[in-house]
């Protein structure tokens, strides 16, 4: 982050951490968020260059704000970073931010280079104005005052950091604030104004105020309501602007598909909305045994390699048609999610290649029964209708490792070392369903190479926002 700041900085875009600067220290560090308001004529400046950065902006799914912007930049070692970015100065209760001030010139004109960490700051003085501006357009309605009573220590500790008394901003700032000075319950304690205090500085605000004012109570309900049922049944966090990408991680068995998509999920939907399928066998454990029972599934250290070649029975064939339909509805569903502005992290994706891992398996021949034809027919359209992901990393390692890694697994009728030589190179060649595919070596250390996919997916998922928005 800091590097981000000393790059706006060297290209002349204008900004300021405005408030909670006493956060500094945990927003640098990845913990927090930082605020930062951007001057009028840098913001197209701003987010050409955070994009050229490596950061992603993403929306907030429940509260949406005019002129506030989120965006994100992961480091190489999967450390989360968080910029709060306004484009005006938008402000007032937190679940509302109804008020847009004209004062973001001025907060630009007083900011001051921070000694310790070497990024624009607002001086003393300014932070003590805003902070007051906001102390009395935050307390205004008993909801407003009861979620700053919920922060009133963080609140404290920024006034604090001021080293400001409210008299030392007579006649201070475009916004006159004198009258309202010795009401505003700051003084030996620190504590909220009155609610009528409060409420007498909104309306001498309202015209700066985006709602109209009989609207505000209808506004904080529907505020509440929102954030509420996110949190008990919805559970959203941020997503994409526009649509959102399906992520694929294919390969052969062994090759590391399922540690990898519990690392990337856990590290990714700290942020934002993500989502994890498997296309492999979409059908669950349950339908799973019982389709292997179906089939009777035999296992043989001896398999014939021209097993591609044999006519499949009926019975196979059938539970190869109900596979493939499971798959297009569960690839479908996945394609729906993405729409939505969600990552959907897929473990494994479906190909057209006949024979392959994940595709058509039935075969026929004029000398098939009309049934098998049949089947066989309904099985390549419905593979043909499975939508492609947007990006598809195919996992390669060496058969020695495929067959270290499976040996460790815990998994219920797991693959046998001959069957995992086999599905290695019979499926070397797999061309999933894709918009672009990547192979990736996974030979090594977990660590080293999830974060090495970790960051070759941001990366690519910046690249195409970049290209959607370029479109659009």
């Amino acid at each position: 982050m800091l590097k981000f700041l000393g790059i706006l900085d060297k290209e002349q875009v204008e900004y300021v951490s405005w408030k909670n600067n006493h956060e500094i220290f945990d927003c640098l560090k990845g913990n927090g968020d930082l605020d930062i308001l951007i001057g009028s004529a840098s913001e197209m400046r701003f987010r050409i260059l955070a994009q050229e950065s490596g950061w992603l902006e993403l929306k907030n799914s429940v509260a949406q704000f005019h002129s506030v912007s989120h965006f994100y930049r992961v480091s190489p070692i999967g450390k989360v970073f968080h910029l709060h970015v306004y484009f005006d100065v938008v402000t007032g209760e937190s679940w509302l931010k109804e008020f847009i001030l004209p004062l973001k010139e001025f907060l630009i004109s007083e900011r001051v280079m921070c000694p310790k960490y070497k990024i624009w700051v607002l001086g003393n003085k300014a932070q003590a104005y805003i902070f007051l501006i906001r102390h009395f357009l935050k307390t205004g309605s008993f909801t407003s005052r009861f979620l700053y009573w919920q922060e009133i220590d963080s609140y404290r500790s920024e006034w604090l950091l001021c080293g400001t008394s409210p008299e030392d901003l007579c006649g201070f700032g475009p916004i006159a604030l004198d009258s309202y000075l010795a009401d505003s319950g700051i003084g030996d304690e620190f504590r909220a104004p009155r609610l009528l205090d409060s409420i007498r500085f909104r309306l001498t605000m309202l015209k700066y105020c985006r709602f109209a004012l009989f609207s505000l109570p209808i506004l904080r309900l529907k505020s509440f309501s929102r954030r509420a049922l996110n949190k008990i049944l919805f559970k959203e966090k941020k997503k994409f602007l526009g649509r959102g990408m399906i992520i694929a991680i294919s390969g052969a068995d062994g090759a590391g598909k399922s540690s990898m998509i519990a690392g990337l999920n856990k590290s990714f939907s700290t942020f934002q909305s993500c989502y994890v399928y498997t296309l492999g066998k979409p059908q669950g454990s349950v339908v799973e045994f019982i389709r292997t029972l179906v089939t009777s599934k035999k296992r043989s250290i001896n398999i014939e390699k021209n097993k591609a070649f044999k006519e499949m029975g009926l019975k196979k064939a059938l539970a190869s048609v109900v596979l493939g339909f499971l798959r297009l509805r569960k690839a479908k569903r996945a394609r729906a999610i993405a729409d939505e502005g969600n990552l959907v992290l897929v473990d494994r994706w479906p190909t057209n290649k006949f024979g392959k891992m994940d595709s058509p398996k039935i075969l026929s021949d004029i000398s098939s029964s009309w049934l098998l034809k049949m089947m066989a027919q309904l099985e390549k359209r419905t593979y043909e209708k499975i939508p492609r992901a947007d990006l598809c990393f195919y996992l390669k390692v060496s058969i020695d490792t495929a067959v270290s890694r499976n040996e460790t697994r815990v998994k219920i009728g797991k693959e046998t070392k001959s069957e995992i030589v086999t599905r290695h190179i019979d499926n070397k060649d797999v061309v999933p369903l894709s918009n672009k595919i990547i192979e990736f070596q996974n030979e090594g250390p977990f660590n080293e190479k999830f974060f090495e996919l970790h960051s070759i997916i941001w990366q690519e998922m910046i690249a195409f926002k970049s290209k959607e928005n370029h479109f659009n």
